[in-house]
């Protein structure tokens, strides 16, 4: 074809190839922008505004380009791709079941811990090094917590952990996330949701668990099978705080006073908001009680990511 209409118009057959193929690839790329202007309404339901303050997605109004940037942030060719590799429930959640949150949201959060992890160099994952170090943090619970896990931080790089700290999205509800991005290679992410130590140290040691108990099972499909993931983690978490017979023994009587909560504490090696964190979560003081007590966590002053 091009060369017959070199020998009626001339310019050289190669010309005519080139045009061609710029044309051909002009339809594509027209096509396929109308398709993903069809699915402006599947972004509306994005946290658009803050991912654009974080620099993720430019400024603008809701349009085809939204759609296209949103698809490029998250590394997918299609929606359909999307839905794949993000459907419900990717990754062990820890959140509040009194909130309903947005899947959408969570996924980005996901995705922007992902993109963190990438840029480090992790060595590959190692569970028993991985599980020391989860002991070494509980063993210096005292210590001012976001430095106690960026220390934390740049050893778990080494066996195979990112640990980041990033701030939670709007509708995500998240405390915490962990997941495996790339074979051998984890992430346990922090979003510093209540800004007191009790609650991050805690997240932490959730997540912590399920990277070294459900190493196998990272995706989920059922709600049940979430539900049972997530009381493994925190049986892990509390186990590796308190001995099982320390807490009944502070719980059988009700409510404990503080001097038996301080001395509880004291006896464990624990840090008394630590211990008061729990209480209030199972139940057994209210959320209102001791909070004087607790250690706030400064999200401004935190460094975003950890150990690369």
């Amino acid at each position: 074809m091009a060369l017959a209409i070199e020998r009626v118009l001339g310019g050289g057959a190669g010309m005519w190839v080139n045009i061609d193929s710029a044309y051909r690839l002009w339809k594509a790329r027209e096509s396929h922008r109308s398709r993903e202007g069809e699915h402006v309404e599947w972004a509306r339901e994005f946290p658009l505004t803050e991912l654009r303050k974080r620099g993720y997605l430019h400024d603008g109004r809701l349009s085809a380009d939204t759609v296209a940037e949103l698809l490029s942030f998250f590394g997918v060719a299609d929606i359909e791709q999307w839905e794949q590799v993000y459907s419900p429930v990717a990754a062990q959640f820890r959140q509040s079941p009194s909130y309903t949150a947005s899947w959408k949201a969570q996924a980005s959060y996901l995705r922007i811990c992902e993109l963190q992890a990438e840029v480090w160099d992790l060595a590959p994952f190692d569970r028993n090094r991985v599980e020391e170090i989860v002991r070494k943090v509980r063993d210096n619970l005292a210590s001012e917590p976001v430095g106690l896990l960026q220390r934390a931080g740049e050893e778990l790089a080494e066996a195979g952990v990112a640990l980041v700290m990033e701030p939670g999205l709007p509708k995500a509800q998240l405390s915490g996330a962990a997941f495996w991005p790339r074979r051998n290679k984890a992430v346990l992410a922090l979003t510093m949701r209540f800004k007191t130590a009790d609650h991050l140290l805690f997240s932490f040691f959730h997540e912590a668990a399920h990277l070294l108990l459900h190493r196998d099972r990272t995706l989920l499909e059922t709600e049940v099978a979430a539900g049972q993931l997530e009381d493994e983690a925190d049986r892990f978490a509390r186990r590796l705080l308190i001995s099982d017979d320390a807490y009944r023994k502070l719980v059988n009587a009700g409510a404990p006073s503080l001097e038996e909560v301080e001395e509880t504490a004291r006896q464990q090696g624990l840090a008394v908001d630590s211990l008061i964190g729990m209480l209030q979560h199972d139940g057994v003081v209210r959320y209102t009680s001791y909070n004087g007590y607790k250690r706030p966590v400064s999200t401004s002053a935190a460094p975003v990511h950890f150990g690369g």
